[in-house]
């Protein structure tokens, strides 16, 4: 009888066991559940290529698409294509004289249920009169209202933003750029700012000179935008700041 009740409290123990065990890999698996839930999305997105090579045009172009699944997604869509071909259609396709390439390429760097948000690099180039330039877009859209999103929306600028952004760029531009990146050209970069949004931090992209390469991209994380936030609901979104 000893000997029976011996195994059977051993048998419990190895059940118990194998309970605490599980019950262990089921609470690390309800936090890695969690913490992926963050950036979980309930849609799909593909990069959409145009291509153009006719009538002395060269144009290339990508731009990010969201599927169906997302909300009010074909706003979404439609917003990401013309700001990928504002150039372009601009510059046309009929033939003329000239020579012109286009050159955008375009990164969704940040997008969830309720926001995205892209950004579109533009190179181009006309042989006459010879001229090159470069440029910077964004696109900060809310999903769940439909709407586009401004920097006044997201952002207050004032002189504090400025030297913040004076500092940041001090440390994060070339060496070569830095003495001539001065608090004037901030402010007036500042003007027509667009920003971004990736993990953790936000991208200003401040026109500058041609001399200085048309535009300048500086990083500030979410702590240090904080005292320049909105009131925008959008700003939930990343969580407390």
């Amino acid at each position: 009888m000893k000997k029976v009740w011996t195994i059977a409290c051993a048998l419990l123990m190895v059940v118990t066991l194998a309970a605490c065990a599980n019950q262990s890999k089921k609470t690390d698996g309800k936090s890695k559940d969690t913490a992926s839930s963050k950036v979980a999305v309930d849609y799909r997105h593909k990069t959409t290529k145009y291509l153009f090579q006719k009538n002395g045009k060269d144009y290339t172009a990508d731009f990010p698409q969201l599927s169906e699944e997302a909300s009010n997604y074909q706003k979404a869509n439609d917003l990401l294509k013309s700001t990928a071909m504002q150039t372009i259609n601009a510059m046309g396709t009929t033939q003329t004289d000239a020579k012109m390439t286009a050159k955008v390429k375009s990164k969704l760097t940040n997008y969830d249920n309720q926001f995205i948000s892209a950004t579109f690099e533009e190179t181009t180039s006309i042989s006459a009169p010879a001229k090159s330039s470069k440029a910077f877009r964004t696109v900060n859209f809310d999903l769940k209202k439909g709407t586009a999103l401004t920097t006044p929306d997201l952002i207050v600028q004032n002189d504090a933003l400025n030297t913040t952004l004076l500092e940041a760029a001090k440390k994060q531009v070339s060496a070569k750029l830095k003495p001539s990146v001065t608090a004037d050209v901030i402010k007036t970069g500042m003007q027509s700012c667009s920003i971004y949004f990736e993990h953790a931090k936000v991208g200003f992209s401040i026109k500058v000179p041609s001399t200085l390469g048309d535009h300048i991209e500086i990083e500030l994380k979410y702590e240090d935008v904080k005292p320049f936030i909105t009131k925008n609901a959008i700003w939930n979104t990343f969580g407390k700041l």
